[in-house]
């Protein structure tokens, strides 16, 4: 097949629409793989340049020819290039390769001219749409890829109608029965009705079909990892995240009363806590704790629960659901009891910072999805100011730690603020915080620098963001002999009811400060409590208000569906759907039921209590019955008979099938007429083979059939059919009986 526009070129009916399409189809594709994000803005640039330059140039009806020595001087270029795209300019192999595909689909693009050219440009599209699944699991994925299968089976048929109608030349038939329009109007909608099937049967093969979650590589961690969650974290490096709005997580509160108004308000208050921090050089925390390995039981990890005097139990399940960020710590509320996750060994340190080991590869594309208990009760201030300062031994060496070179005002500030106030550690503790929330702002601009960071917040610039403000609170404490940490986590963000989860943000990172009070018993057994403090004054984030903010919730539940069900879609989920299917199936096969046997009872009291009613009318009513049973019976035999003898009614089809059911009443004569000597060769026609048979009756009896025959299936004269089973009738009736032939 030639692609140019010579005298050999395909017809026009067909041909643009094809090319079109197949633009479509590339553009889609590219489409598909810039959505992802992750493709530079100079190949969107050249990308899209050549697609708009394509559809110009087919929107003139013209075909460029690019010479061949040009395109073997790109391919010899571009080798050079791609190696130092991949070794020079940084580029990984995935981004690396992209960059092949794209260049390969603008050269191809602009030089395709034979059936096998188009080929590869489907493939190369097709190549596009895999790469973008590689790098993204966003939503919005499912919008272009629906839009690339409408495509490319709108193309593959378009291009077998094209084939069909070269090889045929039958431009002249389609002109003449159908225009172009409507050509086209018909393959659109053919191609509409085959993607929503293949799609269908694909969501059913989906949903159906055994899953495993196992992930052995994963590229979105490299590129989406966020910072200030390793066990070192500078002063100001949680500010890059707290100026973004890249989604971190989702939390689903669970149990019976998860979307109670209480359970709500509750969990809005609740610092979902990350790693802990514990030694401060002056401008960066560092977790100097030992961790270890624990392995986990199926799963699960439990945790002994904290015993103290006054302490309410508050028991709270959540599932979390993380964005594949790289963050390496699990994000729990205060006072876990429990963790259930898809991971077989967990890291955990005496800091309560747990973490995925690096080495696990079964965390999904999707992000680690897993569900937690925490005891959220709290003492009462009361009880707390009884502690005491009986701290052990391991808590001092390590909480109590400050920076050699601490300025000397710091330990000054703090007596001051708390030189008027009661002696405990709780209330001293609660003075630094108002003091810090009342007497300092909060900015994300102008973080303090210089050597002393911690000394410029408090003494010079007076404003900070919340790891300022945590480290000030942990070392004021410190300097008071009150053991604290700094911890970095998460504040929860707003509640989208569309989902019933919470949204948490970068914007949404925190650091607060946990501060330790021992057992009030000298000969308590038990081990102390750790209380979080935030010193941060409140902000104003912006929230979902208005049409765009219901448009963003909107877009986060389709997301989180589409993360739960789709990207992280496994056996698990298959159980819990195959048990809601089962349970919904339960309640309404009930409903259904008990409907029809409350039907079912109403009428037959109905009809009890009107034979049992005393009613002169009621042999009357008996004898309607039979009688409107009769009538149905014989409008049914009247139109069976009309069928019979009319048959020729309805649309285009009907023509089709009378001439196949003439043809079927053709086979069961020449049936007959072998059974009774009269074979036929296959170079014999009808009429040849009825100018075989002998016998006065037989003879025209067969030639009358073999006329009607030849009326309907090659003179198109559907209204001879309804004589044909009575001919055929007759003339096995006098092959039955020699004596009357």
């Amino acid at each position: 097949m030639q692609g140019g526009g010579g005298p050999g070129a395909a017809p026009a009916t067909i041909r643009p629409y094809f090319e079109a399409l197949l633009l479509l189809l590339l553009a889609s594709g590219f489409l598909t793989l810039a959505a992802t994000g992750r493709l530079g803005w100079v190949w969107i640039g050249l990308g899209a340049g050549a697609m708009l330059l394509r559809g110009g140039l087919l929107a003139r009806g013209v075909r460029p020819q690019v010479p061949a020595r040009w395109l073997n001087l790109a391919t010899l270029l571009y080798i050079l290039f791609f190696a130092a795209d991949l070794l020079l300019l940084g580029s990984s192999f995935i981004a690396a390769s992209v960059h092949l595909v794209i260049f390969v689909a603008i050269f191809k693009l602009f030089s395709a001219e034979r059936s096998r050219d188009y080929l590869y440009l489907c493939v190369l599209a097709f190549l596009e749409v895999l790469a973008a699944t590689t790098l993204t699991v966003a939503a919005g994925f499912l919008i272009f890829f629906a839009l690339f299968l409408l495509l490319l089976v709108a193309t593959f048929v378009a291009y077998e109608m094209m084939r069909g109608e070269q090889a045929g030349g039958e431009r002249a038939r389609v002109g003449q029965h159908f225009s172009t329009r409507r050509v086209r109007r018909g393959l659109a909608g053919i191609s509409l009705a085959m993607a929503l099937a293949i799609g269908i049967l694909g969501a059913s093969l989906f949903f159906l079909l055994p899953r495993l979650s196992f992930q052995y590589w994963n590229p979105l961690m490299a590129h989406n990892a966020i910072s200030g969650f390793s066990n070192e974290v500078a002063l100001g490096e949680v500010r890059n995240l707290q100026q973004s709005d890249q989604v971190v997580m989702h939390i689903r509160l669970l149990g019976p009363r998860a979307d109670s108004a209480a359970e709500l308000a509750s969990a809005r208050s609740i610092l979902w806590r990350g790693r802990a921090l514990n030694r401060f050089q002056g401008d960066r925390w560092l977790d100097t704790a030992r961790p270890f390995v624990a392995s986990t039981s199926f799963g699960r990890l439990s945790f002994p629960a904290r015993q103290y005097p006054g302490k309410p139990v508050q028991l709270m399940q959540y599932r979390v659901m993380m964005e594949p960020l790289g963050t390496g710590v699990l994000f729990l509320a205060p006072g876990v009891r429990a963790v259930l996750s898809p991971l077989k060994y967990l890291v955990v340190d005496s800091g309560q910072t747990i973490a995925p080991m690096s080495l696990n590869l079964d965390t999904g594309t999707g992000g680690l999805a897993y569900t937690a208990i925490s005891d959220l009760g709290r003492p009462p201030a009361a009880v707390l100011r009884r502690a005491g300062r009986r701290y052990p031994a391991r808590i001092r060496r390590r909480y109590l730690q400050l920076p050699p070179a601490l300025d000397p005002q710091i330990p000054s500030l703090a007596r001051r603020i708390t030189a008027r106030g009661p002696a405990d550690a709780w209330d001293r503790i609660q003075a630094l915080r108002h003091y810090l929330r009342s007497h300092y702002r909060y900015t994300l601009r102008g973080l303090p620098a210089g050597r002393d960071p911690l000394a410029n917040f408090l003494f010079s610039s007076r404003a900070g963001d919340c790891e300022y403000f945590a480290s000030a609170l942990a070392i004021l404490g410190r300097t008071l002999g009150i053991p604290t940490r700094v911890v970095t986590g998460f504040a929860t963000g707003p509640y989208n009811r569309l989902s019933q989860e919470f949204l948490i943000r970068g914007r949404d990172a925190h650091a607060w400060v946990e501060a330790y009070f021992p057992q009030p018993s000298r000969f308590a057994a038990n081990p102390g409590l750790w209380i979080p403090l935030d010193a941060t004054p409140p902000s104003s984030a912006p929230a979902f208000t208005g049409a765009w903010g219901r448009m963003q919730l909107l877009l986060d539940a389709a997301q989180t569906f589409w993360q739960d069900w789709i990207i992280n879609y496994d056996f698990s989920h298959q159980v819990r759907l195959a048990l809601q299917l089962r349970h919904q199936w339960s309640s309404r096969r009930e409903v259904l039921f008990g409907s029809l046997r409350n039907w079912a009872g109403a009428w037959r009291r109905r009809l009890a209590a009107w034979w049992r009613h005393p009613s002169r009318g009621r042999s009357l009513h008996l004898l309607w019955l039979p009688g409107w049973l009769a009538l149905a019976l014989a409008l049914g035999y009247a139109v069976h008979l009309f069928r019979r003898r009319y048959p020729v009614r309805g649309g285009g089809a009907r023509p089709a099938w009378e001439r196949r059911q003439a043809t079927a009443y053709y086979r069961r004569l020449q049936t007959l007429l072998r059974r009774a000597g009269y074979a036929r060769t296959p170079a014999l026609t009808a009429s040849e083979l009825a100018g075989l048979v002998r016998g006065a009756r037989l003879q025209p009896a067969v030639t009358g059939f073999v006329h009607d025959y030849e009326a309907v299936r090659f003179g198109h004269d559907p209204s001879r059919l309804a004589a044909l089973p009575r001919q055929l009738h007759e003339i096995h009736r006098l092959l039955r009986n020699p004596a009357r032939v």
